[in-house]
């Protein structure tokens, strides 16, 4: 009988020791899972409010580039952001969430980031540009940057209810061997209870321990809590406030005792409540809130669902961020673009009417110089006077360039839709060049290919004008060699149309492939000497690429320095069937 329980209490020491190894083996998962998988949730929604808080600096960035704490903001919502990336990334234990973040950071980093930063650059040199960037990249991608932080955090929320389920299952295996060993060694007698108890009273030290330690990760959550700038409400499944922040107070200008306990219907309009992405997804939306004095705020709402431990959606979280500013901001930018856009029209309208001042005269000028000249006058007087003529014709093109952008640029010129020969259109102009090009010793040819229509509907003067601008240019930049221009059909878009290209190739100096994409804005040419060399305002090709336009067609260029330039015109004319049968 000593020997069976001599045996008993060695195997009761050695089950003691096997379950005191699971107990202790169970309480070190359990710290590691709920610390690790509270750090990553914390990081990942302190990551949240950096990227608005970015978004935020950069908006009033925006709104004014000399505001240096807009731009220190900024560093800071960057600079914590990537600390609070990395602290998740380094916390998780999940190689899915692990991806996620790495999706995210990439996102961020080449993406995002690029975009922002080419925002700031823009914002002290072309405030407009930067506006268009910032609505057609910048939000898109945020919002982008938005949905992998929601996706990270839903991983996160994951993570933290597997790391719970495997700690109950553990700690419930771990009890229910502890409680058969108990009666194994109430069963060997007093020594081993004795032993069973120390076991026990340690393990429950190690539990306490482990509950204080979470509820100082409760404290910490807590903290964050009330330091985040933005408002957070978590409601219940019935959409009850159960938890709000010192931020959500002071927004709504509400107790928080007057807040928990009652449903988020009060403070919300309801039809916004149950908001969620196209694909069903949580999002981000612009709601309004209202406040205790009735005021509304508008918010930019980003919900998120919570989950039981069984995966079934208990409840809600509400991070809200104050529109009030920024929607201030788009107001003034957009009271600014619609003075800056009225200045402009008052500016053309100006330059179109004393555009048509000054061409009055010179046409007089024009007039009198050639009665002078038929008069017979001497050899002297008529190269003064062809001199005359000569700078007067030139001074009354220019007016007429400016005259033409002005009235682009003040809406004021309008599209025909008339029949017309387009054949005889473009052999006008041709032979209206002739004389110049033979002056310069330069072929200039037409080629019209089989398949063009012969009569079109369109705007026969505004075609005309474009034809000339093209030639003149070509020859003025054509200093030997040749001129070709071709005429082409190349589609039939249907309903009575037809696709037609207009080329004009020269063999001149060509222009540099840097320089290709400023030649159509105005008063612009490849090279700034080319103005005294070869004269001009460099507005024949503005008003080339906004008439070509206006008709619905399309202009660009081919040109290697050296070789040579070829103008491409495409526009679609409706066939004058009429006209083809009369």
């Amino acid at each position: 009988m000593a020997s069976g329980f001599a045996l008993l209490l060695v195997l009761g020491l050695l089950v003691s020791v096997i379950m005191m190894g699971g107990l202790k083996q169970t309480v070190l998962r359990s710290q590691a899972s709920q610390t690790s998988a509270l750090e990553v949730r914390a990081a990942v929604r302190s990551l949240r409010a950096d990227y608005l808080q970015g978004g935020d600096a950069l908006s009033r960035l925006l709104l004014d580039p000399t505001l240096t704490d807009a731009r220190a903001a900024k560093a800071e919502a960057d600079a914590n952001a990537g600390k609070h990336l990395a602290s998740a990334e380094a916390a998780t234990g999940w190689p899915a969430l692990r991806v996620a973040l790495r999706r995210l950071r990439a996102h961020d980093e080449h993406v995002t980031d690029r975009i922002e930063n080419r925002l700031v650059t823009l914002a002290a040199i072309d405030p407009a540009r930067a506006r268009r960037t910032y609505f057609r990249r910048y939000l898109p991608a945020r919002e982008r940057n938005m949905v992998l932080v929601d996706e990270a955090l839903r991983m996160a929320s994951d993570e933290v209810a597997v790391a719970a389920r495997l700690t109950e299952t553990e700690a419930a295996k771990t009890l229910l061997f502890a409680w058969v060993t108990l009666g194994l060694f109430l069963a060997v007698g007093t020594l081993a209870g004795a032993v069973l108890s120390r076991v026990v009273q340690t393990i429950a030290i190690r539990f306490e321990k482990a509950a204080a330690e979470v509820a100082e990760q409760r404290d910490h959550l807590e903290a964050i809590m009330t330091a985040m700038r933005d408002a957070l409400i978590v409601v219940d499944a019935a959409g009850v406030i159960t938890l709000v922040n010192e931020a959500t107070c002071e927004l709504l200008g509400i107790d928080r005792s007057r807040l928990v306990g009652r449903p988020i219907t009060r403070f919300l309009d309801p039809r916004q409540v149950a908001r969620r992405g196209p694909d069903g997804t949580p999002g981000i939306d612009v709601v309004t809130y209202r406040a205790r004095d009735g005021s509304e705020i508008p918010l930019a709402v980003s919900t998120a669902d919570l989950r039981d431990a069984r995966g079934a959606v208990d409840g809600a979280v509400w991070v809200a961020h104050d529109l009030r500013e920024h929607f201030r901001m788009l107001a003034e930018v957009a009271a600014a673009r619609d003075a800056a856009l009225e200045g402009s029209r008052i500016k053309s309208e100006f330059l179109a009417n004393v555009s048509h001042e000054i061409r009055t005269p010179m046409n007089v000028i024009i007039g009198y110089t050639d009665l002078v000249l038929d008069s017979g006058p001497s050899e002297t007087h008529r190269e003064y006077l062809a001199r005359v003529r000569s700078s007067t014709v030139a001074l009354l093109e220019i007016i007429n360039d400016v005259l033409d952008i002005s009235k682009v640029e003040a809406g004021k010129l309008s599209i025909e839709h008339v029949p017309f020969a387009l054949r005889a259109v473009v052999e006008d102009v041709v032979q209206t060049f002739m004389l110049r090009a033979d002056e310069k010793s330069l072929v200039l040819s037409l080629t019209i290919e089989p398949g063009v229509p012969g009569r079109v509907r369109g705007d026969p003067t505004r075609l005309r004008q474009v034809v000339l601008n093209l030639v003149s240019n070509a020859i003025k930049f054509t200093e030997r060699g040749r001129v070709d221009v071709r005429v082409a059909r190349e589609a039939t878009p249907g309903r009575g149309g037809a696709v037609v290209r207009l080329s004009v190739a020269d063999t001149g100096i060509g222009i540099p492939a840097d320089k290709q994409d400023v030649i159509f804005q105005a008063f612009t040419q490849a090279d700034g000497s080319m103005s005294r060399r070869f004269g001009g305002t460099g507005l024949g090709l503005t008003i080339a690429a906004r008439l070509v336009e206006l008709m619905g067609g399309r202009i660009w260029v081919e040109s290697a320095v050296g070789v040579g330039t070829v103008f491409h015109v495409v526009l679609e004319l409706e066939v004058d069937r009429e006209g083809l049968a009369a």
